[in-house]
């Protein structure tokens, strides 16, 4: 994990493939926004995820053991024998932000005070994935979105 963007107090810059507003009238009368959309797996590397239920399993601390399960072979089997069926395959991840600025013209969300409070095992395996493979030559060809 990269400093807390909490305690750096700064906004999270989080680039988008799709994005839409789903909202529904309840949301609106509790002033809360919920967005939809996919969004290149890189954008969630350097996320926060303390409001997330758990860490990241196979990095634990305490009591949790850290050795993979099989949500992380099945994700990590995904991640290399079909890259381009992540997004299909992947149940997506869950995102909350104290406040969102949506710029349509860069397609980038600023997030504020941005968790991951579902998804975190996804973006250890992400995570573990892109360090493998971020240097080889045919690693800018293999797309990988996200959905939610």
């Amino acid at each position: 994990m990269t400093t807390s963007t909490r305690a750096a107090g700064a906004a999270f810059e989080f680039p988008y493939i799709t994005c839409r507003n789903i909202s529904a009238p309840e949301d609106d009368a509790a002033g809360r926004k919920v967005y939809s959309g996919h969004a290149p797996a890189s954008s969630v590397l350097s996320l926060e995820d303390d409001e997330n239920v758990r860490e990241y399993l196979a990095d634990a601390q305490g009591n949790q053991k850290p050795t993979p399960t099989m949500v992380h072979h099945a994700i990590r089997k995904t991640l290399e024998d079909q890259p381009d069926q992540f997004s299909i395959l992947n149940g997506g991840m869950v995102i909350v932000a104290r406040a969102v600025e949506v710029d349509d013209k860069r397609k980038a969300l600023v997030l504020e005070r941005a968790s991951i409070i579902n998804g975190s095992q996804t973006q250890g395996e992400l995570n573990r994935y892109f360090s493998k493979y971020r240097s080889s030559a045919d690693f800018s060809s293999r797309a990988l979105n996200l959905s939610s």
